[in-house]
């Protein structure tokens, strides 16, 4: 995804083609605030989950501001997508 205007579509879409095909996964980026619901989300449905921590000026409203905040997000998400029951599911790049 390239910009958080993307985000609910692309998750349908990538939603959408798994519920048909299987083989699909997503990126998530760790410096979006709703990231960890997504994470969740996906890894509820069995949908493989790749994490990088985003590259694109958000508004502070959406995004994690400081290159601290979104390290310290991509750590939680990566140990929340990393239980047990997610492994499978977590992938790394």
């Amino acid at each position: 995804m390239e910009s958080s205007a993307y985000t609910d579509r692309t998750l349908g879409l990538v939603t959408d083609l798994y519920a048909k095909h299987r083989s699909v996964g997503t990126v998530i980026q760790a410096y979006l605030h709703r990231s960890q619901a997504d994470v969740e989300n996906l890894c509820r449905l069995g949908i493989r989950v790749r994490l990088c921590k985003g590259a694109y000026l958000e508004p502070a409203a959406v995004a994690f501001p400081s290159k601290e905040d979104v390290d310290r997000n991509y750590i939680e998400l990566n140990e929340a997508a990393a239980r047990p029951w997610n492994l499978p599911r977590l992938c790394h790049a």
